[in-house]
């Protein structure tokens, strides 16, 4: 063991065999807290023997002194850290509880359980050892106020550190196989688009190439690769990689991370005006990246497909019976697609990582060869200069108005990027950042310039109309084919994958209904599954497949909803700037004007060029998007409001306070057994208010249950992932009444938890120990569903039940049995406008009330027993 370290604490854990002690360590904060530490809430010292005789009845010893499990962990807390209910990871930066690794597993857990016997942390394998120096220490030193520490579980730093790198690898092999895909196969026809000569894809301006390459022609073509070259640096590289991974929200990324950085980390008060404005931009940008998350799977498995149509791999007829099957084969792969991303993106990711990277590696190796043979490496000294961009829109043959037309296709080059910063909280920035920069954006760019380099040399239109595979050997044709297909098709898991983090997020904030949400990886909480979504993504696109049938006519739409986010972004990004970090507003907004003028001429070009070539279509699907979750908040809001008003005329029949009044008074029923009231809207725990369903029950039958319970679901904007320890939160709020919040944070899936097991398995028991002290309860004999239904609102229920509640117990050591006799209310309403509301304000309602009937039943989300499910319904003007 190391020698003593000043200015530590030493905690000595009795273990059931006599004689041996472990050592527990904590940091200590100073001369005070270390006294308050060793001296308050202990009980007289007493020896050693004494001390192993009381170990089992739940007492420690620190510093000499006995102490119970409740006043030592009250004790630890306040020294050094915070450990809610054996809480193992510490708040205030000493990292994980590595004391705990000197105990063994069964010793350890016996230390971290709470008075009820209940095992209130998820111990790792703690490896035997450690005790018997400790002990030697002990005892050699008992009066030491230093702290001595114990290095014996050190050996296993070495293999952790492997583990830990062995993730960051597969992390980033999953990166490739689910954000870079879309981005990844832009080379298959960007190049050709710009210049205009993609026969597949006729552009509204001439190609560049047409009576060979001249000096002016191969300028104009070193200028078009530029602008594509610096599309990659300037949007991918620094604004999402550069100025957006540093405006995560504690790990994660989206649109909707940057709204909650400005609500909760400004560093002044957000007014209405602003939290409505940044609400409207990020839904917005939400609402526009899952439009193009429709468009995308569709467009990539069409031309996927439609790529197999060659004379290279089928004879004249068999290529023509290729075009023939294009439609249906891209429906069954579809149809596979989206019925394989129950697995989640892990899984999904590993198994696409190695195939992307492979077609990355392809890429780059072709563009490589390429540059060689051509002798053309002066290429890749062009497309980094600068020059050549301002070449583009100046002295090309095209300048001017024709470099506004074709620059709007150059967002099929970063197509994509929002993935990066949205799948952010699925891998994390180090391995995004190391895929990105080691291996996805070298590839890029010498594939586009290996492009360039064959159209300069070979210097023909055929060449130009369709680079990447005329400059692809014939040796690699079917290898590269392959791949190809393969990997425009895994382009579609990143918007897939992003979506499904865009709505989960956005059922947290109350801007979507409640769906079902499935976490697909135990150890990756954020990586989820949402059936619904997934329902609806895959049928929309079908539908789009056999409404445009082939990718040709698609291509108008594509990009066009992607760069609404990408503006979108952009003014988060100045507010968060203004907000959060304190920038001068316009010091912000000057700042980012570069990144504005880039977005927004990409986003002008996009909708003059292409509104007429469908692209209206992604606009039209996010449109109608962003109406449906502006509307679910506009009458979450006004369901609130009505709440609040109704709640103010009935007075106390709908306040904590009221009820208290009315037990007093002896005018208030108690039914039997136990009531959990379900409730739409977040419940305070120290609030007036009652839930809906509770101030109707008790409206209907005058009175409570004997136990009633105020459930709440809450959402902790403040941080992605809520711990265990603080998942269940249960105050006493009168004789009969308890409160109970469930907590999750904003990107966790809520579904996980079966709510009828937090009942039964953690609520009810902290309120049986609560009443235990001051009230015996018998058990209630079982009755027959149907006959508890029949008494529920009968007048002679409250005298019933004080019977049934006066009994003795047939065996008084069996006690009350809450599941026998318990009940789960939720609220349902139907919503009207109110007389004389304004025809808008009717039409939203009206939406709102549709809304809420294709919504998922309260009962089924929440995993409560449907035969114990009572709902309690109302008609609710709004």
């Amino acid at each position: 063991m190391s020698a003593p370290t000043k200015g530590m604490n030493t905690l000595t854990v009795p273990r059931k065999r006599r004689g041996s002690m472990n050592t527990l360590t904590v940091p200590a904060q100073g001369g005070q807290q270390q006294q308050r530490f060793a001296n308050a809430h202990t009980l007289p010292p007493k020896d050693k023997s004494a001390v192993d005789a009381q170990a089992a009845e739940g007492y420690f010893t620190v510093r000499g002194q006995l102490t119970t499990k409740g006043v030592f962990w009250d004790q630890f807390n306040d020294n050094t850290q915070t450990v809610n209910a054996g809480r193992t990871r510490m708040e205030s930066g000493y990292g994980y509880l590595n004391a705990l690794t000197s105990m063994s597993k069964e010793r350890a857990g016996t230390v971290l359980r709470s008075q009820s016997g209940l095992d209130i942390v998820e111990l790792k394998e703690l490896e035997e050892g450690g005790g018997a120096a400790a002990a030697a220490k002990h005892d050699t030193d008992e009066t030491s106020p230093t702290l001595s520490r114990d290095r014996s579980s050190d050996w296993e730093a070495r293999p952790r550190r492997t583990d830990a790198i062995k993730s960051f690898l597969l992390r980033s092999l999953g990166t490739l196989g689910i954000i870079y895909g879309d981005i990844g196969t832009s080379p298959l026809y960007t190049l050709s688009t710009i210049l205009g000569c993609n026969t597949d894809a006729p552009s509204k301006y001439q190609c560049v190439v047409v009576d060979g390459v001249t000096p002016d022609v191969a300028e104009d073509i070193k200028s078009v690769l530029s602008v594509i070259v610096w599309a990659l640096l300037f949007i991918v590289c620094i604004k999402y990689v550069g100025v957006a991974f540093r405006f995560d929200y504690h790990g994660e990324g989206g649109i909707f991370s940057l709204l909650l950085k400005i609500v909760h980390e400004s560093i002044h008060k957000v007014g209405t005006k602003t939290l409505i404005l940044c609400t409207v931009l990020a839904t917005t940008g939400a609402a526009m990246m899952c439009g193009d998350g429709l468009i995308t799977p569709a467009l990539s498995v069409l031309s996927a497909v439609e790529g197999l149509a060659t004379d290279k791999l089928f004879s004249p007829s068999g290529v023509q019976i290729v075009k023939d099957l294009v439609v249906p084969v891209t429906l069954i792969l579809l149809l596979l697609l989206y019925s394989l991303q129950f697995l989640g993106p892990s899984k999904v990711g590993i198994a696409n990582g190695p195939i992307t990277m492979c077609w990355f590696i392809l890429i780059g190796g072709v563009g490589i060869y390429n540059l060689t043979i051509y002798n053309q490496w002066m290429v890749l000294v062009d497309a980094i200069n600068p020059y050549y961009v301002y070449y583009f829109w100046v002295k090309s043959s095209f300048a001017g108005y024709g470099a506004f037309q074709r620059f709007g296709d150059v967002v099929l080059a970063v197509t994509g990027a929002e993935a990066l910063f949205a799948d952010m909280g699925h891998f994390g920035r180090g391995p995004i950042m190391l895929s990105w920069f080691g291996l996805v954006l070298p590839a890029l760019i010498f594939c586009y310039t290996g492009q360039a380099a064959y159209v300069l040399s070979i210097g023909t239109q055929a060449a130009a109309s369709n680079p990447f595979w005329a400059a692809t050997p014939n040796a690699l044709y079917i290898v590269m084919l392959i791949f190809a297909t393969i990997t425009t098709i895994i382009a579609s898991q990143a918007m897939i994958t992003g979506c499904f983090g865009l709505i989960n997020m956005a059922v947290s904030l109350d801007l979507f209904p409640r769906v079902k949400v499935v976490n697909t990886n135990p150890k990756e909480k954020a990586h989820i599954y949402i059936p619904e979504v997934n329902f609806l993504l895959g049928l929309g696109t079908i539908i789009l497949v056999l409404a445009f049938r082939s990718s040709g006519a698609l291509t108008g739409a594509y990009g066009v909803a992607v760069l609404f986010t990408f503006n979108m972004s952009t003014q988060l990004y100045v507010q968060v700037l203004h907000r959060v970090y304190g920038w001068n507003f316009i010091l912000a907004f000057s700042c980012l004007i570069p990144f504005m003028v880039v977005d927004g001429t990409l986003l002008v070009s996009n909708l003059y060029m292409k509104m007429d070539e469908n692209g209206w279509v992604t606009i039209l699907i996010a449109v109608v998007l962003l109406v449906f979750m502006l509307t679910w908040r506009y009458g979450r809001y006004a369901t609130g409001k009505a709440y609040n008003e109704l709640a103010a005329q009935e007075g106390a029949l709908s306040s904590l306070s009221g009820l208290v009044l009315q037990q007093q008074a002896g005018t208030l029923r108690l039914s039997p057994g136990t009531g959990v009231f379900m409730s739409p809207t977040e419940e305070k725990l120290k609030g007036e208010s009652l839930p809906a369903a509770l101030s109707l029950y008790n409206r209907i039958t005058n009175g409570v249950h004997q136990r009633t319970v105020l459930l709440s679901v809450s959402f902790n904007t403040l941080t992605p992932f809520v711990d265990q320890s603080q998942r269940v939160e249960v105050e006493r709020l009168s004789e009969h009444i308890w409160a109970a919040r469930v907590t999750f944070g904003y990107a966790e899936p809520l579904s996980e938890l079966n709510m009828g097991e937090v009942v039964r398995d953690t609520i009810l028991p902290i309120i049986k120990q609560n009443v235990a002290n001051d009230e015996t309860v018998h058990r209630r004999r079982p009755q027959a569903a149907s006959q508890q239904l029949d008494m529920l609102f009968s007048e002679e229920r409250n005298e019933e039940a004080e019977q049934m509640l006066a009994k003795e117990a047939i065996d008084g050591e069996q006690g009350y049995d809450e599941a026998d006799n318990l009940w789960f209310y939720i609220h349902r309403e139907k919503t009207m406008s109110k007389p004389g509301s304004n025809i808008l304000r009717r039409i939203v309602i009206s939406m709102y009330a549709g809304i809420i009937g294709i919504t998922r039943d309260p009962a089924q989300f929440f995993g409560l027993p449907m035969d114990l499910v009572i709902q309690l319904g109302e008609v609710l003007k709004m």
